[in-house]
């Protein structure tokens, strides 16, 4: 009787624990953004690229389609091929993803369908991201942009009636959206606390040092220029072709064209024939091929989503591979 009684407990414990593990599976699977790595990620919407290290550390951030973001540490140092390390499942739910850099490491954030921002840190050292959890920044904004240095990342929002709210994520703070003066209908962010973008009409504005210019032109989809030749360039509104600002007030010089889109704020984007297409300085505009429909860079790191929705990437001296 009591071998049987033992034999039982021993059966009773262990059902009990196969059912503790399948409960607490099923409560992982229901809470948003705590999976763990996966294989490559597909369906996908946004991607984006941040160097963090100067070892070669990249983070590549991704967005599929049903909202979850996803990571990727891509190690490309010293002209040798990149290391792909693998994708992270991050969860969440959202409409928008990016990463900027911060004090010890990156920000991945973006926008909820209900116009809230969240984010989620990353304490990164030369190759590999710790994550936080996901923290809100609240708001009710329909677009949000951000660019980063080595300590916050000023986080810039429009609202559905182009008033424009800030915001800053730090290391270890992060401040509230305050509203700022002027109204856009696109909006990038300078750096240093400036910002620029276009009114209803599509001229260019700039708040410098708290103070609005208007730079005038007629363009879409403004950005910056990655490789500070021009102070700011966009699209011409029906012929997609690219203008670029010389100075803040200055004159419009028309580079080469067509293209189909701008991406990532800064002077790439996406060719006629769909390839990667790059400005590298007033004269040249270097196409890196490929056949994408989104696209992002950080110094000679091409990343891209390919008509497959898949994530591929490239460098100046390493075509494309999938990601």
């Amino acid at each position: 009787m009591n071998q049987l009684t033992s034999r039982y407990g021993a059966l009773r414990r262990s059902l009990l624990a196969v059912l503790t593990m399948v409960t607490f599976s099923g409560l992982l699977a229901q809470f948003p953004g705590e999976a763990g790595a996966a294989g490559s990620p597909g369906n996908l919407r946004d991607i984006d690229v941040e160097h963090f290290s100067g070892a070669g550390g990249n983070a590549v951030v991704a967005r599929d389609g049903s909202g979850r973001t996803w990571v990727n540490m891509l190690k490309c140092s010293d002209g040798n091929p990149c290391i792909n390390l693998g994708w992270t499942n991050l969860g969440g739910n959202l409409k928008s993803t990016s990463v900027e850099l911060i004090s010890g490491g990156v920000v991945v954030f973006g926008l909820a369908s209900s116009g809230k921002t969240w984010f989620r840190r990353g304490s990164c050292g030369d190759f590999v991201c710790s994550w936080s959890g996901w923290i809100s920044l609240g708001g009710n904004l329909r677009t949000v942009e951000g660019r980063g240095s080595d300590n916050c990342a000023h986080i810039v929002g429009l609202t559905y009636g182009d008033n424009i709210y800030e915001s800053n994520i730090c290391g270890s703070s992060q401040t509230g959206w305050s509203k700022s003066t002027g109204r856009l209908k696109e909006v990038t962010v300078y750096g240093g606390g400036d910002i620029f973008g276009t009114s209803s009409s599509g001229e260019l504005w700039f708040r410098s040092s708290g103070t609005w210019r208007n730079s005038r032109g007629n363009v879409v989809q403004p950005v910056r220029d990655g490789d500070h030749h021009y102070t700011a360039c966009g699209l011409s509104p029906s012929q997609k072709e690219l203008w670029c600002l010389n100075g803040i007030g200055g004159s419009w010089e028309k580079l080469p064209g067509p293209w189909r889109r701008l991406d990532d704020d800064q002077a790439v984007g996406i060719g006629p024939n769909w390839t990667f297409k790059r400005l590298l300085n007033s004269l040249v505009i270097y196409d890196a091929g490929g056949s994408l429909n989104q696209v992002a860079m950080d110094l000679n790191l091409h990343v891209g989503i390919s008509g497959g929705l898949k994530p591929w990437f490239s460098t100046l001296s390493e075509g494309w591979k999938p990601l």
